[in-house]
C-alpha cells in the first residue's frame, strides 16, 4: 500500500518533469492515501479533482488562524455573531468532506456484505449491526449518525 502510493508519486514526478509545481498537495494527498485505503479500502490519483478540492478546503480551513480561535475558545459567541467570528465560513470548509465522507459511507451501506468485510468502515457497520445494547454509541441510527451518515 505505501509501496504503491511512493510509485504513484514518483510517476506523477515524472509526467511533470520540467513543470514548476507546489508539491505539498500530491504529497500529501499520496499521504492520506494510504490511510485512507485502511479505513475505506478506496483511494484516489494524485491528480483526482475531488480530492484536490477536498484537501484545499481543508488546508484552508486549518490555515485559517483567525476563525479557529475564537469560535473554540468562545462557542457561544460564535453562534451569536457567525459571520464576524468566522463561524460560517468554517462549516463552509466542512461541506466538501462532509458531503464526501456521506457518499463513501452510504456506499459502503449499499454494498455491505457481513461475510466479507472490506475495510475499517466494514467493520464499523458490522459492529453497529451486530449491536442490541440501546446504550451503546454503535446501537442502530446512533452508530449510523456517529458516521456522519443522516
Amino acid at each position: 500500500m505505501i509501496q504503491d502510493q511512493v510509485n504513484e508519486a514518483k510517476a506523477f514526478l515524472k509526467r511533470n518533469s520540467g513543470t514548476a509545481m507546489y508539491l505539498k498537495p500530491p504529497m500529501e494527498i499520496a499521504a492520506i492515501n494510504c490511510v485512507w485505503q485502511l479505513l475505506s479500502g478506496d483511494k484516489y490519483d494524485l491528480e483526482d479533482p475531488q480530492m484536490r478540492s477536498v484537501y484545499h478546503i481543508l488546508s484552508e480551513g486549518f490555515s485559517d488562524q483567525n476563525m479557529v480561535g475564537i469560535t473554540c475558545f468562545l462557542p457561544w459567541l460564535a453562534k451569536l455573531l457567525p459571520d464576524y467570528t468566522g463561524y460560517s465560513k468554517g462549516l463552509r470548509y466542512l461541506e466538501g468532506p462532509d458531503q464526501l465522507g456521506k457518499d463513501i459511507l452510504r456506499t459502503h451501506m449499499e454494498t455491505y456484505n457481513p461475510d466479507k468485510e472490506r475495510d475499517f468502515i466494514d467493520v464499523a457497520l458490522t459492529r453497529i449491526y451486530n449491536t442490541t445494547d440501546p446504550k451503546s454509541m454503535f446501537y442502530k441510527d446512533v452508530g449510523c449518525k456517529r458516521g456522519f451518515v443522516n
